[in-house]
Order: structure tokens, then C-alpha cells, then sequence
């Protein structure tokens, strides 16, 4: 990695470590050198290199957030003094607070609440929420209390108390909304930086996006987001990879099955409806989104009897993972060379020889899906590893090479009698060593096969990669291969061996040879 990335990255770590300094002590004042001292600039340099990254000076940053936190507040917190509010959230005088806020929403902060809440009373009234749509009741089973609602995509809500969290971070500045690639891109440089320390395997281990400003207030060009995994207490980070506490308390746990474009509802309805009828509020910390178990969507919410200090407000959320929407760019490639970085990522792999076209061959293949099934069909079962989440099986994939005999034959002359092949499927981050051991032990009893004692977990890398989408038969490979071999040379890149991977798109057995769509990718360095 050059030195000028690696400044860059750092940089942007620095800068990340004054966000959350800021967000951390709104509610204090701040000297430029102090802010210079906590992202170890020059205090000499530290407006211009602030200036240069972010597009605002700190104390233009540090008031339009103040601003945007207390229009928020104002908006949730209706009882509230405004001049409460603007204490809070860093003015130490009401009338600066006033003018100021007037001057950035072009209205004061007292019509701007009137209007606000007007507004939220009609949207309610028109989505036809009703005041009984949220009931309380008690849970034997969990001692706990819960609620009803009438809500369909809600399937529970409940208060609990949430333990301390630290979170290895990635923030993202700017648009995000609907933008799956976006998140998968994150995911998977957070994925590749967790993987080969271990991190991935811990007991706990889980995702969350934690969002730093209301996206109903916020310009969604200075919207800000943090990608982050749960991390170990001490754990190191470098680059442009932060570190952050997600803080102990009282939490409401609401799960959700949602669409991607249904976030901003499911929001709406705990904010809106379920807050004002459960006896808490909010605070105006940020919010995130991360797992739930299946295909629910859960979030938690830090909340606070009434008569408590303002609580943290902290909602999560979660989606199905399919490849096919998260990870287009490593799955789904346009039909044309590409350069890709393909991050490390664990398999169920099954090696063999021979020619593919017999009988043995499907053999494989079934063994291979017998364990990815297990895997995702265990909650059925009554086994559910820790982490896991929904969704979709992975593609069959395969790694080529031919025997060192066969090595000299024309690219296109294979003598398939001689190839060398892995057989692959993926297995999502929550599959350890351990538990994929034990599936194949299981696997092994219910349906007993010589080949599942071959079968290894193995977490695979491949870095720097060419790919492309290949439209066609099998035997039609080496022109798709010629043409990114091509694309590769012309891009200074080296292709690292004859060795290739595919990962069939299409079933075989329902689609016709000029139909077949398979992913074509092979290494490559400089």
C-alpha cells in the first residue's frame, strides 16, 4: 500500500476520532486546539486539513450539528423547555441558540416544533394508526413487559437491559439510502480487515450500521454512517478503521420483517406511534440498524421511564442477506472484464479429478448441498448457532487446474479426463470451525455418504482478481478467458496462474447451454 494511502486513511481516522468526540460532549464547549489535540494535528494546520476533508470548518461542522441534534430534540421531545434543549445540545445562551437556528431552518425553534408536530399528528391521522394500536401486557415466560401492536411488519416489541458494546468502525459521509452495494462494499473491507484475526469466530460477533444524523433534517450529502462490528475490549484497529462504545442501558427491542425501502415506515411507526403510547421517550443519540435472527428486522431503542433523565435512543434493524442484493459486485459482474477485490470468505470445498460431464461428478455437488442446507435449515432443527441470521444458500462454485501432464495441451483442447477440481459453497461469517464440523457429523448420521468425510471448512483469499460474466456453454470459456486476459494486460496485470474459478448462476438441468450464466475469475498481480 502507498504511503500517501496510508496518510490518506489515517487522516480520515483522525478525523473520524473529532466526530465522535464531538458527539460524545455536545453539550460542551470546544477550543480549536483541544479538537486539534484529539485527532493529534498541528493545531497550526488543523482548520485547513479539517476544512479540506470535511468541506466545513470544525465550528461550522460543530454548529450544524448542535442545530440539527436540537431540532431533532424539539421535534421529540415536545414538553421540553427550548431553552433546555439548546442547553443541551451546546448553547449556553438561548437568544444565540434562536438566532442561529433561525438563520440555518429559516423559521424559529418554537414554530418550527408547532409545525413539525402539526405535520407528524396529520401523517399519523392519514396512515390510519389508531391510539389503541399499541397494547401492553405482561410475559411470564421472560418477566418482562411487552406489546401488541397493529403494526404488520412488527412482530414484537419489548424493554431490556443491553450490556456495554465496543464496535470496530467504517464511517461513510454523504448518500446511502436503498444503496446495497454501498453497504456490501463496507461489509466486506470491514469482513476482510476481521476475518484473518479471528474475529469473525467470536461468540457474539455481530454487525450493526449506526446512523449519526436524522435523515429528515440532515442534507443527505453530510449524512453520516458507521459500519462497524462487534470487537473484544482491547482490540487494535489501523487506517481508517475507529473504535467506539455503544453504551449500556435500557433498550426497546422491536423486531420488524421489512423491505429495504420499508426501513423509514417501520422508523416512523416507533417513533411516531410507539413511543408516545409506551410510557418512554427517546434520546436523541444516534440511531442503527444491524441483525436479527430469520428474516426479522429487530430494532432496539435505549429508553427511560418519563420521569428519568432523557434516555439513549437506539433502534436496530436487519435484513435478509442475499448475495444476489448485497454482493453484485462479487457475484453478479456485468458481461465484460472487471478488476475486483475479493475478500477472504469460508467454504464448504470438495476437491476431486475427472471429467465433469460424468456421473460421479453430480455426486459431488450433492454432498456439497446437503451441508449447505443443514446450515441454513437448522433452526428447524432446533440448532441455531450463535449470529445466525437469514438467508439465501450460496452458489455452487469451482476451482480449475489441470494435471501437470496435461499442463502443455492447447487452451482449447482440454483433455478433461485430466482436470483438477475444487467444488465450493459459501457459508455465511456466523459458520465456525466448530460448527461446521459438527454439521458434517450430523450430516454424516442422517444421510451417510464416503464423500462427506472429504469435505473440508476452509476460508479461502484470492485479493486481486479479473472477472466477468460468461453467456454460454462450458466449452465456450476460453474466448471469455482470451478477452480478460487481454483486459488484463492492458491494465498492467499479470494473470497469477492457469488456475480459474466459476460459480454457476444457472441450473443446468432447466437452462440451456446458450443460456448458462457463469462468473469467470482468475488472480492477477502487477
Amino acid at each position: 500500500m502507498s504511503t500517501k494511502l496510508i496518510t490518506e486513511k489515517e487522516y480520515i481516522a483522525r478525523i473520524n476520532r473529532i466526530f465522535d468526540y464531538i458527539e460524545k460532549n455536545l453539550d460542551k464547549p470546544f477550543t480549536l486546539e483541544e479538537l486539534a489535540e484529539v485527532a493529534n494535528f498541528s493545531k497550526y494546520h488543523f482548520h485547513r486539513i479539517f476544512l479540506g476533508m470535511v468541506g466545513e470548518t470544525p465550528f461550522q461542522f460543530l454548529l450544524r450539528v448542535r442545530l440539527e441534534k436540537a431540532a431533532s430534540a424539539l421535534i421529540m421531545h415536545p414538553q421540553e423547555k427550548v431553552a433546555d434543549i439548546a442547553f443541551r445540545c451546546g448553547f449556553s445562551d438561548s437568544s444565540i441558540f434562536s438566532r442561529s437556528f433561525k438563520q440555518y431552518f429559516q423559521i424559529p425553534p418554537t414554530e418550527y416544533r408547532r409545525a413539525k408536530n402539526s405535520n407528524q399528528d396529520q401523517v399519523v391521522r392519514k396512515e390510519g394508526q389508531r391510539e389503541d394500536g399499541v397494547r401492553m401486557y405482561f410475559c411470564f415466560d421472560s418477566k418482562t413487559i411487552k406489546w401488541k401492536t397493529n403494526m404488520e411488519q412488527n412482530k414484537s416489541v419489548e424493554v431490556k437491559h443491553l450490556p456495554k458494546t465496543k464496535v470496530a468502525y467504517l464511517r461513510h459521509i454523504g448518500p446511502y439510502k436503498g444503496d446495497s452495494e454501498l453497504f456490501g462494499r463496507l461489509f466486506n473491507q470491514l469482513f476482510s480487515w476481521a476475518g484473518p484475526r479471528g474475529l469473525l469466530a467470536q461468540p457474539h460477533f455481530q454487525p450493526i450500521v449506526i446512523y449519526h444524523d436524522d435523515p429528515s433534517i440532515t442534507d443527505e450529502s453530510k449524512y453520516r454512517i458507521s459500519v462497524c462490528l462487534t470487537v473484544p475490549e482491547n482490540t487494535p484497529v489501523d487506517g481508517e478503521l475507529g473504535l467506539m462504545e455503544i453504551e449500556e442501558g435500557k433498550y426497546v427491542v422491536a423486531r420488524f420483517v421489512v423491505a429495504p425501502t420499508e426501513f423509514e415506515k417501520a422508523w416512523n411507526w416507533v417513533f411516531g406511534e410507539w413511543f408516545p403510547s409506551s410510557g418512554y421517550q427517546p434520546d436523541d443519540k444516534p440511531c442503527a440498524t444491524g441483525p436479527a435472527r430469520r428474516q426479522h428486522h429487530r430494532g432496539y431503542l435505549r429508553a427511560g421511564q418519563t420521569d428519568l433523565t432523557t434516555p439513549y435512543a437506539y433502534l436496530k434493524a436487519a435484513m435478509k442477506n442475499d448475495w444476489k442484493k448485497t454482493e453484485k459486485g462479487l457475484y453478479l459482474p456485468k458481461n465484460k472484464p472487471e478488476r475486483v477485490e475479493v475478500p477472504p470468505m469460508n467454504f464448504f470445498t470438495l476437491s476431486g479429478t475427472g471429467n465433469p460431464n460424468l456421473p460421479f461428478f453430480a455426486e459431488y455437488i450433492g454432498v456439497l448441498y446437503s451441508l449447505a442446507y443443514a446450515v441454513k435449515m437448522s433452526p428447524k432443527k432446533g440448532i441455531e448457532p450463535p449470529g445466525y441470521a437469514e438467508y439465501a444458500v450460496y452458489p455452487l462454485e469451482g476451482i480449475w487446474d489441470l494435471q501437470e501432464a496435461a499442463r502443455s495441451a492447447s487452451h482449447d483442447r482440454i483433455d478433461k479426463d485430466a482436470l483438477v477440481f475444487t467444488l465450493l459453497i459459501r457459508q455465511p461469517d456466523f459458520v465456525t470451525p466448530e460448527y461446521a464440523r459438527e454439521t458434517i457429523e450430523r450430516t454424516q448420521k442422517a444421510k451417510p455418504h464416503e464423500l462427506l468425510g472429504q469435505v473440508r471448512f476452509e476460508t479461502l483469499t484470492e485479493g486481486p482478481c479479473v472477472q466477468m460474466l460468461h453467456l454460454g456453454p462450458y466449452d465456450a470459456e476460453p474466448e471469455s478467458f482470451r478477452i480478460m486476459e487481454a483486459f488484463a494486460q492492458e491494465q498492467g496485470l499479470t494473470r497469477a496462474s492457469k488456475i480459474h474459478r466459476e460459480i454457476y448462476l444457472s441450473d443446468t438441468r432447466k437452462t440451456p447451454p446458450e443460456k448458462l450464466k457463469t462468473v469467470l475469475r482468475f488472480q492477477v498481480a502487477r
